[in-house]
């Protein structure tokens, strides 16, 4: 027998290598606008705008097309005609089926392609459209990867991939899992983590006085001082003997920093600064929560000043907000008078046919019946009022040591400041530097130091509490992983496995009727959603400015009014009636939609406008702008347009600085040799200021105001292609071809909900929803307040509490729709699921020769091919893998170290820790993992940026494998084919 030419991994890695190369030719070929008129039916060959369209194959064959195999696009017709036409939504039941594809999609697609909108290169970064196409390539060649095998690919699997990976073969999720211990954290959290060489910490909070020189003290003689809170900032730098430098600065002083950014740095996105809680924290097991105003309990002297035109504006916003909600229920009550319906009929007298609803809360057993206009428990409500703050009883009673003050705004601005150094520009600039250090606090005070230490103690108690609650949730996933492996077998031993299981919820009423697999998987989800709710709402420094935007929205929410329309009424066609409302072309003018969206691109152009002066106000230069402006908007050269961009390509820069300094626009638009001087000399101090990454010593030697010149320049330019591509897309709304094909798109998802959702009781799952964010309302309300003394396994109970509660009814309502879904939507959709489980189990499961592609006898049939070439090729790519894996490792390595980012880490893993392996449904782990690594790129920073696309010009050339793409073809042509 001869030896074989390719080693198993080898193997793996060349058929890779050939399906990402054919994939890319396809979808290079889609650059063309007229690249749907050759890739078959149902999309014509002709012009998809002549009214009489060119059929490529008859109506009555639309069930046969889903086995051809195009010899153009056999990857990408391959996937539309089995994954993407088959979806029930798009399929020919619902609509004329060529009327939609050519007479809709082709039209926009070729109207669409025909507009000049901004590439990647661009921006300088990388555009969602063009995310979106690396996403939908990586989507197409992960599942191929998967169905489409070789011969010898299973024994990579087995020895190959072990060796490749250094011994790893878990994915990265069980990598990161790791539990730190308490004198871990305790060490991290005095030691600081920096961030572009800068380590901050709001670490405290003084209640300063100071003398009243108001006259006459707004007539209160006996007032001679003010009282007022401060946040004590500590700040270091990664230089050697760097010393820590303490500030202390009022809320007000915040609000100044993040107006003085903003005039700055006109051009970037700021993090919102979070709004001043005034509440007391109690250490002492007496609850001193906030009500739902969130009033501090202050003394009457305390901060009235700082806080009087904060409290005029958030009382006039509540007026605005009740105002808005009495409108709401007015407007509704005389649409009920209308259709003549009593708003004010009993629920269950008016609709007998409608499952009851509970009368009490099953989280709070001694709850009283709830109301409709009563979304908040009154138990949350039995906090003091402002009122009797200040009375003997009041707060002010209990020791002063277990007080603190302003703990939640401390937290929310901690994050507000670390989000804010992560923009390595604004970390270092003159405002935020001034800010930091500028009347720097010498000596702490005992009090100070005191409360200093106890919020230390606070920010380590929520560390661990968050490490208990994750090895209890943990603990529960992995048991309940254990225990569904019954649920696994079924459905992986046949191709019908997932709608056999569908079927049970179909018969069964109720949770406790189901079999033991399927409610050991409803108790495994209902731990990811306790695991969710703990992190949304108690487990980071947003969680508190989170929870209370929600908390707002659920009081002003008219749950009543809204279980009323929903009682009487489809909300699928209301929506559709709206949906006609809005698209309507009344004499074949604009419609609403139209209007509304142009209106909303204007207004987003006028803002981005008041921008784009300040910069260039800035920039202060005219031939400057004049260049950015000339080849913005003003050239309509287009091959000059693609030879500057080549040209920096080729030079490695920035496209900015090419149309600054490339003598091909020398003659078109005039820039003085000496501000060209000026825009290089900065552009390599911003270029030194990104590369110096966390060097603090580095980043104290760059010249920050050389680097402004080119920051706003860059600024600038990112803005002006903005502002084109919305004019393009005002263009784009005001033509029919998008409007035509959005009515299109809604019509067929809404009508098969119309009739899924017209038996359904809706009003019902509403009310549930209700009454399940009332329980969790009222159980986050009592936990931020207790989570400093109350046991995490009481934590991660009280959770799980509510959600059981809850589960029976949130199932009723799955169970209800699909029992009364007489159009089978459901079950189309479970067998458009397992159609596509099927084919990536593929080549797992067929183990013949036939149904594999040979790639060692088609290096033995490509003669003009160097087999030895094609062999260093794929070399030097593993090892590129292999490098990138070690990049990774060396990642993971760095983020151990830094307990919030593991925290982050520990969190993102028990989520994703499933009762299924990705290996099971034939999906290749190990691809999956590459693919995540992509996903950590598209989150990158400027520096790390540069990186990446310095390593994507040293990409491994692939010249002699590109040879073997044709015969490749063929043998993945037959093998599609072949599919059943």
């Amino acid at each position: 027998m001869d030896e074989p030419i390719l080693s198993p991994t080898q193997e793996h890695y060349l058929k890779r290598e050939l399906l990402k190369l054919q994939c890319e030719g396809e979808l290079e070929r889609f650059n063309n606008p007229l690249a749907l008129r050759s890739f078959g039916f149902p999309f014509t060959d002709g012009d998809p705008r002549e009214k009489t369209l060119s059929t490529a194959k008859p109506r009555d064959s639309v069930d046969t097309i889903d086995r051809e195999v195009s010899e153009t696009y056999p990857m990408i017709r391959f996937f539309f005609t089995r994954f993407v036409a088959t979806m029930p939504f798009l399929s020919p039941q619902h609509q004329d089926y060529q009327q939609f594809w050519a007479g809709k999609v082709q039209v926009f697609y070729e109207h669409f392609m025909s507009m000049s909108m901004s590439e990647s290169l661009d921006r300088e970064e990388t555009t969602k459209r063009k995310k979106m196409a690396r996403k939908l390539e990586k989507l197409v060649l992960t599942m191929f990867n998967s169905g489409v095998g070789t011969v010898n690919e299973a024994e990579y699997y087995s020895s190959g991939k072990l060796a490749l990976t250094n011994g790893v073969v878990e994915s990265k999720r069980f990598q990161k899992l790791l539990f730190p211990s308490k004198e871990t954290l305790q060490a991290h959290l005095a030691k600081g983590e920096y961030v572009n060489g800068i380590m901050l910490n709001v670490c405290g909070v003084r209640k300063l006085k100071k003398a009243n020189n108001k006259f006459l003290s707004g007539l209160n003689l006996a007032k001679t001082h003010e009282t007022h809170y401060e946040f004590v900032i500590k700040t270091q730098l990664d230089i050697s003997e760097s010393q820590p430098v303490f500030v202390s600065r009022r809320y007000t002083s915040f609000k100044e920093l993040h107006s003085k950014l903003k005039k700055k740095f006109p051009g970037k996105q700021l993090p919102k600064l979070p709004s001043k809680v005034k509440s007391i924290i109690s250490l002492g097991g007496d609850d001193e929560g906030e009500d739902d105003d969130d009033y501090e309990r202050i003394d009457d002297d305390e901060d009235e000043e700082e806080d009087h035109e904060e409290r005029e504006r958030e009382i006039e916003e509540e007026q605005m907000a009740k105002k808005h909600d009495d409108e709401i229920r007015k407007n509704l009550s005389q649409l009920f008078q209308s259709l003549k319906l009593d708003n004010s009929k009993d629920y269950k007298d008016s609709n007998p046919k409608t499952p009851t609803m509970p009368q009490h809360s099953q989280f709070d057993s001694n709850s009283s019946p709830k109301t409709p206009k009563s979304p908040i428990k009154k138990s949350a409500m039995s906090i003091l009022s402002p009122r009797q703050w200040t009375s003997p009883k009041s707060s002010r009673s209990s020791s002063q040591e277990n007080r603190l003050p302003r703990e939640k705004t401390r937290v929310g601005l901690r994050s507000y400041l670390r989000n804010l150094i992560k923009d390595v520009e604004i970390a270092h600039c003159d405002i935020l530097r001034e800010f930091l250090f500028k009347d720097k606090i010498h000596t702490l005070s005992s009090e100070d130091q005191i409360d200093l230490k106890i919020r230390e103690n606070l920010d380590l108690l929520l560390l661990l509490n968050q490490v208990r609650f994750q090895k209890e949730s943990y603990a529960k996933i992995t048991k309940l992983k254990e225990e569904s492996l019954p649920l696994r077998a079924k459905l992986l031993e046949s191709d019908n496995g997932l709608v056999d299981l569908f079927q049970e919820l179909k018969t069964k009423e109720h949770v406790s009727e189901l079999s033991p697999m399927l409610r050991n998987f409803i108790e495994w989800s209902k731990v990811e959603i306790a695991a969710t709710i703990y992190i949304m709402f108690l487990g980071n420094d947003n969680s508190y400015e989170f929870y209370s935007q929600v908390k707002r929205l659920h009081r002003l929410m008219p749950y009543s009014i809204m279980i009323n329309i929903l009682r009487f009424t489809n909300p699928m066609s209301i929506m559709k009636a709206m949906m006609d409302l809005l698209m309507a072309n009344p004499f074949g003018g604009k419609s609403l939609l139209q209007t509304l969206f142009y209106g909303i691109l204007s207004d987003d152009m006028k803002s981005q406008t008041k921008v784009i002066t300040e910069l260039e106000q800035k920039i202060g230069h005219t031939e400057l702008i004049d260049r950015l402006k000339y080849f913005v908007y003003d050239c309509t050269d287009s091959d000059l347009i693609a030879s500057v961009k080549r040209e920096a390509k080729e030079l490695q820069s920035d496209v900015v600085l090419t149309v600054m300094i490339s003598p091909q626009l020398y003659e078109l638009s005039y820039v003085d040799d000496d501000l060209t001087g000026q825009v290089f000399e900065s552009y390599n101090e911003y270029k030194r200021l990104l590369m110096c990454e966390d060097d603090a010593e580095q980043l104290a030697l760059v010249n920050q105001e050389k680097v402004e010149l080119y920051s706003n320049l860059k600024s600038l330019y990112k803005l002006y292609v903005r502002n084109r591509d919305k004019e393009i897309m005002q263009q784009l709304w005001s033509e029919p071809e998008l409007i035509s094909i959005l009515k299109e798109l809604f019509t067929m998802f809404y009508k098969p909900l119309v009739s899924l959702f017209s038996s359904a009781h809706v009003d019902v799952a509403f009310r549930n929803f209700e009454s399940f964010m009332d329980d969790l309302i009222h159980l986050i309300d009592h936990l931020s307040h207790e989570m400093y003394v109350t046991d995490t396994s009481k934590i991660v109970d009280s959770i799980m509490k509510v959600i059981d509660s809850h589960v029976d009814e949130f199932y009723q309502f799955v169970h209800e729709t699909y029992v009364h879904d007489k159009q089978g939507l459901f079950d189309k959709l479970i067998r458009w699921i397992s159609d596509i489980l099927s084919f990536l189990r593929h080549a797992k499961d067929h183990h013949a020769t036939t149904m594999r592609i040979n790639l060692q006898q088609l290096l033995q049939d490509s003669p003009g091919v160097d087999v030895e070439a094609v062999l260093l090729e794929l070399d030097v790519i593993i090892a590129n893998v292999k490098k990138r894996h070690e990049k990774y490792q060396r990642k993971l390595a760095r983020d151990e170290s830094k307990s919030k980012s593991l925290m982050e880490q520990n969190w993102k893993s028990i989520n994703d820790i499933d009762v299924f392996k990705t290996t099971d449904f034939g999906i290749n782990e190990h691809d999956l993992m590459e693919m995540e690594e992509d996903d950590d790129d598209d989150d990158e920073d400027n520096e790390q940026e540069l990186e990446r696309k310095s390593v994507l010009l040293q990409e491994p050339t692939t010249e002699n494998i590109e040879k073997l793409v044709p015969k490749f073809r063929d043998q993945l042509i037959e093998l599609l084919k072949s599919y059943s």
